[in-house]
């Protein structure tokens, strides 16, 4: 929040969300901090987080309300949940002034609920013009000794393609040339949600630098059934791995099918495996797209 005057840099905190116990308590506080503080900037963040404090700050008269909005919800649902995170998003659009997305793609959809999106780029979550963006093949990873390590990073949620890294660990949970590293949730959470133990798995939970991990990484999948401009093909773009994606958009605003990774179509576990073997075998079909052998990798520059 930006003041007019002088605020002390300290963290006050209110539980707006709808689980919440003490939701309506916080609801209250909040008002009454937005009239004593006067704020003339609120910035929201997070389709499902953001509505109730957009209405307070509309209620209150805040002068300028801005929605961050990284991830269009309803593009990864269908029926009934697609309806209602859609008229989510347009509520969000009527009570903010400005909605702040990042990538082209994000921007047109949210115009069509309400025309005032605006792309921001450097200096941003995800600081990237993609319009300027070039792609670059780099061979500098040495072959895998014992291993090829598998990475994920992302939450332990259906929508971050869970159910399909499921059946990838089914097929490959016997193969002792391949290890899965993933990264944001732990073992017992994983184990919780699989109802299955992996021999060549290994969760690591919240780590805060994953491209200390990443560097010794060969294949990072993200099959998110949606996405904004996601951090973990960044990140995996950065330290040369291989990057096996869903074919959905966000992620085609970064990986071209093909040159700098591959994108899946209908999220098809079936062809992250044949991929993989592809990789494990020395597929020269896969090989060309990396240079000479397979052992070619990827780094994305930015100018």
């Amino acid at each position: 929040i930006s003041f007019n005057k002088s605020y002390q840099n300290n963290e006050v905190s209110f539980d707006l969300s709808l689980t919440s116990t003490r939701m309506f308590l916080d609801i209250f506080r909040f008002i009454l901090f937005l009239k004593q503080q006067k704020p003339n900037i609120i910035f929201c963040h997070n389709s499902t987080q953001a509505l109730i404090p957009l209405i307070l700050s509309k209620i209150v008269g805040v002068k300028k309300i801005i929605y961050f909005n990284h991830g269009i919800t309803y593009l990864g649902y269908r029926g009934f949940f697609k309806f209602l995170f859609y008229n989510l998003e347009k509520f969000n659009a009527f009570f903010s002034h400005i909605t702040v997305t990042v990538s082209p793609y994000m921007k047109k959809k949210l115009d069509k609920i309400k025309p005032n999106a605006k792309i921001i780029h450097n200096g941003s979550a995800c600081g990237i013009n993609l319009e300027k963006m070039v792609f670059k093949l780099y061979q500098n990873k040495e072959p895998p000794i014992k291993k090829v390590i598998i990475s994920f990073l992302g939450r332990l949620h259906v929508r971050k393609g869970i159910n399909t890294l499921i059946k990838i660990l089914n097929y490959f949970n016997n193969n002792n040339k391949v290890k899965f590293n993933f990264f944001g949730f732990t073992e017992e959470e994983f184990l919780k949600f699989s109802k299955k133990k992996y021999q060549n798995l290994q969760c690591f939970g919240f780590v805060k630098d994953p491209s200390l991990f990443l560097k010794k990484s060969n294949i990072l999948i993200l099959p998110s059934l949606h996405e904004g401009l996601p951090y973990s093909l960044l990140e995996g773009m950065l330290n040369q791995n291989l990057i096996l994606a869903n074919n959905i958009p966000g992620i085609d605003d970064l990986i071209k099918n093909g040159h700098n990774g591959f994108l899946i179509n209908e999220n098809n576990s079936e062809n992250y495996i044949s991929l993989i073997n592809d990789y494990l075998n020395n597929n020269p079909d896969l090989a060309a797209y990396f240079g000479s052998n397979t052992e070619g990798a990827i780094k994305c520059d930015i100018y």
